[in-house]
C-alpha cells in the first residue's frame, strides 16, 4: 500500500510495523525471520525517516491512544507471511 505524510495514513502504517515486530517476537525460528524479512523491517525504518516528524509524533500519540488500525487486527499479520 502507499502511505501519505498525514497522521491516519501514517497511524496505519505505524499499525502494520507494530503487527510486525509483534511477529517477530512470537515467531519460532528468529534466524529464518530476520534471513526473510530483515529488509523489511529496514524498509520501515527508511520510510519513517521521509514523514514530517509532527505527523509522525502525532501518528505515534494517536496509535498509543486508539490501538491498531482495523486493517491491522491481531491475525492481518500472519495472514500476509501466509501468502
Amino acid at each position: 500500500f502507499a502511505v501519505v505524510d498525514e497522521v491516519h495514513d501514517i497511524w496505519r502504517f505505524l499499525s502494520f510495523d507494530l503487527r510486525f515486530k509483534e511477529a517477530l517476537i512470537a515467531h519460532k525460528n528468529l534466524t529464518h525471520f530476520i534471513k526473510n524479512f530483515s529488509d523489511v523491517q529496514s524498509s520501515i525504518v527508511e520510510i519513517k525517516k521521509r514523514f514530517k516528524k509532527r505527523n509522525l509524533k502525532a501518528a505515534e500519540a494517536y496509535l498509543k491512544r486508539q490501538g491498531c488500525h482495523p486493517l491491522w487486527d491481531e491475525d492481518s499479520i500472519s495472514d500476509v507471511f501466509k501468502g
